[in-house]
């Protein structure tokens, strides 16, 4: 691995056997980190993360990442439920609430066409921002345009022009 020779660093890894749970934990989510930084692995890599995370016996910033890193890949790979679920598992372990977080899962709720559970998440994104953030307004726009909540849209088209009002597009959609 230290040689940047991944496939060499799998076949090693793929070998091992442990017999306690942590160890194969760890194992699990190396093998899972692996396969997510190679293209076309991240089937492999979900399944190792899940593996990783199943009996929960990591340390808490290792079982963390990996519950992380795996609605990361659900997200990539447009199983946005699973990805949904992920990432409020990680919220539940961790206790952390990112904005970025929530702006995943509004996104997966709009991908999944559930648009008026995209208004929660991206309000709640909108609170925890420490800097102003385009995509949860665009977000809540898309949720109540598509629901044809005309009201509700002119309102968000209003917050974002004037939010926004370096962005000409904003303008001409209001």
């Amino acid at each position: 691995y230290g040689l940047e020779d991944i496939d060499g660093a799998l076949a090693i890894l793929l070998d091992v056997n442990t017999s306690k749970a942590f160890d194969q934990a760890f194992l699990n989510k190396f093998i899972g980190n692996l396969y997510a930084t190679m293209e076309g692995k991240s089937d492999l890599a979900i399944k190792y993360m899940a593996l990783a995370i199943k009996d929960d016996v990591l340390n808490y910033k290792e079982q963390g990442e990996a519950i992380q890193l795996l609605a990361q890949l659900y997200m990539m790979g447009k199983n946005y439920q699973k990805a949904i679920d992920a990432y409020k598992e990680w919220m539940s372990f961790t206790g952390k609430q990112d904005p970025k977080v929530y702006i995943r899962i509004a996104n997966g709720y709009y991908e999944l066409k559930q648009l008026d559970k995209v208004i929660e998440p991206a309000d709640k994104a909108i609170a925890l921002a420490t800097e102003k953030e385009v995509t949860p307004y665009i977000l809540k726009l898309a949720s109540y345009y598509e629901r044809k909540d005309y009201k509700n849209t002119v309102k968000m088209g209003e917050t974002l022009v004037r939010l926004f009002p370096e962005e000409k597009r904003y303008w001409t959609q209001l």
